[in-house]
């Protein structure tokens, strides 16, 4: 059975890992046993637990009620995070429909194999109804062939419980979780906006094609910091910082940051924008003239691009160079302008735009990606709003900015609450789209090796970003001003130079996609028509004179649908249009044997079939038809340029509106001062309610100013909190506790009252065994948080250390008394009753000892060395008939034969 799984896995995974898996044993920390059915379990070792990872009585039971839990119908997937000995996994196996696909993520090799030993999973392998990831880079790619190949309506996750309170597995669960949401997300993104990306795509050529590109900036302000502003509701602590230091860094921010950024009087270095959607065009209303460099993504909204007369550079998307033909699309054309990286959210293109200009470090601000207030953004931002929760727990958006489009559309889901890990510590509430962006923010960190701080001072950690506040890093990284950094960008803030002869080799790219379209859309219509004549037979059953009609039809569909689709290959904005169409054909339940003679046996297969064939026939004829439309406009203006050869026919005509303070009073009321200022002071002649709304904004700018000064100084916080989590790695990867000590001490001196950084130095002390300096410290923490049993605990443990150390019996038993006391109504320490049991036994107090060892057995009734303990202290006290049952238990535990 081992070899038939090995020989299977071989095609799969790497040679070394199967290497490995060949010669491993069991990891430290397991240990093999029997359950009371005589079937094979482990013994799951952590600290002073000893717990069993199957029940003792045997690991069906469980099995099958969790197995109640899952769907294993085709259209959904399962991962398992950690195999154990297999069990569970040969149980959904059995269970699942041909088409559902299973995940196993596994790292330790002596797991695999004594999994492999008894389960025989080498068919599921072969027929990839199961994948084996033992990297978190194995899953990524696992999933992105998944996404390839077939449509999953929903995703189901079991997590073997050894996993849960092993520290390496919690970090890879952690990021096979984050993976599969953020790999959810960008698939909604593609299949419910594909066809607005890919018109954007064509759309926005003329206003690109002469604008410089991104690999132009590359190392432009080398070693230099840069402030990466995003929208965050933690902005308004420390965005008026920037006013003072505005020249003493590279600013970079997303598009919504600019209103709020120019109601500061702060000028940006840099906007960004990726959003393909309408709600982008809003942050920019108004603001089209500002004149700030707008950093562009070739898909994003495009009347934002055509209306924007500021500079502009333009990003490419990364999967223009991936099309093996790309060379003969029109897509070549901006191929040379570079790219930067992308994460989901155009704060990840500002955090890659900062990369390619070489700046160092990165400080974000207003980066929250999580909930901690019933603010949705900062108040000043376009399309701000408050969070509710529903009745059933998910989170609700109220936009309350009056010219929001979605300012009328009651209670906009936002999904349910996600717990994550906060800035100041604990937890707070995201959802899964920001969940998947602190994914993405936190792969790209740990792969780039930047040298990242997050001043957000708020919302959620980004792990490998280190705290700061905004002030301190100002203070330490942004203390002299940049001379040049206007000087070296002006060069670059005219067309490219190249522009013109772009223009002449892209017109008779797109006449040649323009006839593609044609063409695709014409086998389009007549797959279509044959279609329909198709769906009109089968509303029957078949009679024996139609069944020549209906062959020739088919092969006729075949025909035109061939067709369609290979002209469709051909054009890469076409397929990313009909994404969506791809994934609902895909759907398990419209996959049925196409076979033409099946067909005509089976009506509902054929009707299914028939079916499947209309959807993406439509898609494809409405996409030729509305890219067809775009392609035209394109050409038409290209064409002009090309004659002319004038680039000043791409500059955009269309004037800003007329500045409009009607809704001043509405952005007012919900705290918005940056709108009403921006608008009011464009009135070129003197009105009366124009300096109204000027004074109120101005009023109520310095007053949110005043607020966010009269904010107390947190940095001291933010630092020992760092400190703090800084010497937990240090303490838990590299075992240096002195090092681990002495940030702690670092730690409490900046901030006292930091109750988690005491408890760290408390049990630091402990560990380097200085209890006479940690007894005071646990005395305090009981003393300050009587109802968190932890202190007590801990303290009571540090006291028996003390007392063995100077031999002094009355602080052992002291120190037991205070342990017990903690343990008292908290079954949390119940894994510690054996160690209470041994130290009673070393005082000779061995029936006191049996009380614990019993106590502690009907929850880990797997632990055969207690039960051996148990044995031996039952001697002592004259209890033979007990050492003889406990001594049977371990042995059979152990599967040692009487």
């Amino acid at each position: 059975m081992f070899n038939r799984n090995i020989e299977a896995l071989k095609h799969h995974l790497i040679p070394e890992f199967i290497e490995k898996i060949e010669k491993a044993n069991l990891p430290e920390w397991v240990e093999l046993i029997k359950s009371e059915d005589n079937t094979d379990n482990l013994l799951i070792v952590k600290g002073t637990k000893r717990k069993s990872l199957y029940p003792i009585e045997g690991w069906k039971k469980e099995a099958d009620a969790r197995l109640k839990d899952f769907s294993f119908n085709s259209s959904n997937a399962t991962m398992i995070i950690g195999i154990g000995l297999g069990y569970f996994l040969q149980e959904a196996l059995n269970k699942a429909e041909d088409k559902h696909i299973i995940i196993v993520v596994e790292s330790e090799p002596g797991l695999l194999k004594a999994a492999l030993q008894r389960i025989d999973i080498s068919k599921a392998i072969k027929e990839e109804k199961l994948m084996i990831a033992p990297t978190i880079d194995d899953l990524s790619y696992m999933l992105e062939l998944i996404n390839e190949k077939y449509v999953i309506d929903d995703w189901a996750t079991c997590i073997e419980g050894y996993t849960i309170d092993n520290h390496a597995y919690q970090q890879i669960s952690f990021e096979a979780l984050s993976i599969l949401n953020q790999t959810r997300c960008n698939i909604g993104t593609v299949a419910n906006a594909g066809k607005q990306i890919a018109d954007n795509d064509i759309s926005n050529l003329p206003y690109v094609i002469h604008r410089r590109g991104v690999r132009e900036l590359e190392g432009l302000y080398k070693g230099l910091p840069a402030i990466l502003v995003s929208t965050g509701p933690s902005l308004s602590k420390n965005l008026h910082l920037l006013i003072e230091a505005q020249e003493n860094a590279i600013i970079i921010a997303v598009g919504q940051a600019l209103r709020p950024l120019l109601a500061y009087g702060i000028n940006p270095d840099f906007i960004c924008s990726v959003d393909y959607g309408e709600v982008n065009l809003t942050h920019y209303e108004g603001l089209m003239e500002s004149n700030i460099p707008l950093v562009a993504l070739n898909r994003s909204f495009a009347p934002l691009l055509k209306r924007w007369q500021g500079p502009m550079f333009v990003a490419c998307s990364p999967q223009i160079d991936m099309h093996p033909d790309h060379k003969n699309r029109i897509h070549k054309i901006l191929s040379d302008k570079g790219w930067t990286l992308q994460g989901g959210s155009v704060a990840h293109m500002c955090y890659g735009l900062s990369i390619l200009l070489g700046c160092s470090p990165l400080i974000m601000i207003g980066q929250d990606l999580a909930y901690d207030s019933e603010q949705s953004h900062f108040q000043q931002a376009d399309s701000r709003g408050i969070l509710k929760r529903s009745e059933q727990g998910d989170i609700k958006w109220e936009v309350q900015d009056p010219r929001c489009h979605l300012n009328k559309v009651q209670d906009i889901s936002m999904g349910p609450p996600i717990p994550v890990a906060g800035y100041f510590g604990g937890e707070v509430i995201t959802n899964v789209g920001l969940a998947s962006f602190i994914t993405s923010f936190e792969r790209f960190i740990k792969g780039m090796d930047s040298h990242v701080i997050n001043a957000t001072e708020g919302g959620a950690n980004i792990q490998g970003a280190k705290r700061m506040s905004l002030k301190r890093a100002l203070e330490t990284y942004c203390k002299d001003k940049i001379e040049d950094k206007r000087d070296k960008l002006k060069p670059l803030l005219s067309n490219c130079s190249n522009a013109l002869e772009l223009v002449d080799e892209s017109i008779p790219l797109l006449e040649k996609e323009i006839s593609l379209l044609n063409e695709c859309q014409v086998n389009a219509k007549k797959a279509l028509d044959t279609n329909s004549k198709l769906k009109a037979l089968t509303l029957k059953k078949l009679k024996k004179d139609q069944t020549d009609k209906f062959n020739k039809l088919l092969s006729s569909n075949k025909l035109y649908s061939d067709n369609a689709h290979n002209i469709a290959v051909r054009l890469p904005l076409v397929i990313l249009a009909l994404y969506g169409a791809t994934r609902k054909i895909n759907h398990a339940a419209m996959k049925v044997d196409g076979n033409q003679d099946h067909i005509l046996t089976s009506l509902e297969d054929a009707k299914i079939r028939i079916e499947r064939n209309r959807i993406i026939l439509q898609a494809a004829f409405d996409a030729c038809k509305q890219l067809k439309q775009s392609y035209k406009e394109t050409l038409q203006q290209l064409t002009k340029v090309s004659e002319a050869r004038d680039l000043s026919l791409l500059i955009p005509k269309q004037k800003e509106p007329e500045p409009n303070i009607e809704d001043a009073e509405q952005y007012f009321a919900v705290g918005n001062f940056a709108r009403p200022m921006l608008e009011a002071s464009k009135f070129k002649l003197i009105d009366e309610n124009a300096t109204d709304v000027l004074l109120k904004a101005y009023r109520l700018f310095n007053e949110a100013i005043k607020k966010a000064k009269e904010l107390p100084d947190n940095s001291d916080t933010i630092e020992s909190i760092q400190l703090m989590f800084d010497a937990q790695e240090i303490g838990r990867k590299e075992k240096d506790f002195t090092k681990a000590k002495e940030m702690l001490e670092k730690a409490v001196d900046k901030s006292p009252t930091n109750e988690v950084a005491r408890w760290g130095l408390a049990t630091v002390h402990f560990q380097i065994k200085e209890y006479e300096k940690s007894i005071p410290i646990y005395n305090q923490l009981v003393k300050e948080y009587p109802e968190k049993k932890r202190y007590k605990f801990e303290l009571g443990q540090v006291l028996v250390c003390d007392g063995e150390t100077k031999e002094d019996t009355s602080k052992i038993i002291y120190g037991i008394d205070t342990i017990l006391e903690a343990m008292n109504g908290a079954e949390e320490f119940d894994s510690f009753l054996p160690i209470i049991a041994d130290l009673l036994c070393n005082l000779k107090k061995h029936g006191e000892a049996i009380v614990h060892y019993k106590e502690y057995l009907k929850k880990y009734p797997a632990d055969y060395e207690v039960w051996l303990k148990l044995s031996s202290a039952a001697l002592v006290c004259d209890k033979e008939d007990l050492a003889i049952e406990a001594k049977a238990k371990a042995k059979a535990i152990k599967g040692i034969s009487e």
